[in-house]
């Protein structure tokens, strides 16, 4: 048995040595320059700006305050609770009259609706295309092989870059309370170059609606890329299904809650459509690397 000591010493201190080598690479990896730019360059974390999508602006990932902690806001929008978002890449203005209508035109599917799109189209091209529900959002998104985004995803995109702030910049308030539809583009975009966000149209958001969305979340425990509530809940309606809408519009008086905080958030009937809400799709850079090994297989 006394023998075997220095064997079993050796085993000891190679196990030692292989783990403090392990350990070691990891730090390496996370932390140095070139392990950093090995992780940033993998093809579904970090995108190829290069080669962005049509009309889509890439938005960095990071954390930041959902809701807000100011004692004048309503209810539904508190308490501020930090909450990280992977990237993501977002149209940089809301889908207009004329796209909406080039899908259409590919599905074959205007009969459905009462006002003629090939109107809107050509006399409001590159307005927003409004009066759609929740639903037909969604179905846009799957033929262009987008997303709704989700309303962490608006929220800190709406922020552009000051992930904390609450009140809106004062060069979007030509967005509000006007009483008219503009043009997209209309008004200058924010540090990440969105336009009309906020204002001129609310936007769905891929999320139920629920009231009390915030208040399920602990003020310190930190969440990552949250998607809203499990269902809809909205004591103040009975329509059988709500989603969130962001961003108030022409139509929102000037002080209104909205006009005020990027915090702020409404419900809407998923299954109706309202001449002041329109949509602005998201797309992962998996969904964008996908697009792009279809369209070369074609």
């Amino acid at each position: 048995m006394p023998q075997q000591t220095p064997i079993i010493k050796k085993i000891a201190i190679g196990l030692v040595v292989f783990v403090l080598l392990v350990v070691l690479s990891l730090v390496v990896y996370r932390f140095w320059p070139d392990g950093q730019t090995v992780r940033e360059n993998d093809a579904f974390a970090k995108p190829d700006l290069l080669h962005a999508p049509e009309g889509m602006v890439w938005v960095e990932g990071g954390q930041f305050e959902m809701g807000t902690d100011d004692a004048t806001a309503n209810p539904e929008e508190q308490p501020a609770h930090p909450v990280r978002v992977d990237g993501f890449w977002m149209m940089d203005h809301e889908i207009t009259n004329k796209e909406f209508a080039a899908y259409l035109d590919s599905t074959h599917n205007a009969d459905g609706y009462k006002d003629s799109m090939s109107v809107r189209a050509t006399q409001l091209a590159n307005f927003p295309v409004v009066n759609l529900s929740w639903n037909d959002a969604l179905n846009y998104c799957a033929w262009a092989g987008l997303r709704l985004p989700t309303e962490a995803e608006w929220e800190f995109a709406v922020k552009g870059q000051q992930h904390n702030q609450t009140l809106a910049s004062p060069q979007w308030l030509g967005n509000f309370s006007t009483g008219k539809i503009a043009a997209v583009k209309s008004y200058a975009p924010n540090a990440y170059q969105l336009y009309d966000l906020p204002g001129n149209v609310w936007e769905w958001c891929g999320d139920f609606y629920d009231a009390a969305f915030h208040k399920k979340y602990g003020t310190e425990i930190l969440q990552s890329n949250i998607y809203g509530a499990d269902n809809s809940v909205d004591s103040s309606n009975t329509a059988p299904v709500f989603r969130v809408i962001k961003g108030g519009s022409f139509l929102s008086a000037p002080n209104e809650a909205v006009v005020k905080r990027s915090t702020a958030r409404r419900s809407a009937n998923a299954d109706s459509g309202y001449t002041d809400v329109g949509f602005r799709p998201v797309m992962t850079t998996s969904m964008w690397e996908v697009k792009k090994r279809l369209h070369a297989a074609q």
